[in-house]
């Protein structure tokens, strides 16, 4: 799979320029890979269930720990860290890009 760097050897724009350009399309496209901590738990469970009763599932002889409320605290916790830590990772890009990189990738 390409990244941006392999963009700017081959089409020989700098990568600066093509990392603005993306943070503008994805912008323009309202890009958001968010799902509700409730949706992804849904969808994590049903997929671990899918596979366990897959035929690799079974070969590997599959075993999941059920999750109970301590574990589910602990996840909660976890993943309102990694919130915030995107959250602050978000800001610091949003700021290195600055307005000027975002109006020249228009």
């Amino acid at each position: 799979s390409m990244v941006n760097e392999d963009f700017s050897i081959l089409a020989e724009y700098a990568l600066p320029q093509i990392n603005a350009w993306e943070a503008a399309f994805l912008t323009a496209m309202d890009f958001n890979v968010r799902m509700p901590a409730s949706q992804y738990a849904a969808l994590y469970f049903q997929l671990r269930d899918e596979y366990m009763l897959s035929e690799d599932g079974e070969a590997q002889g599959a075993q999941m720990p059920e999750l109970n409320l301590t574990t589910a605290e602990e996840l909660d916790l976890l993943t309102n860290r990694a919130q915030s830590k995107l959250h602050d990772s978000e800001l610091m890009r949003t700021y290195s890009l600055g307005e000027t990189e975002l109006e020249q990738a228009k």
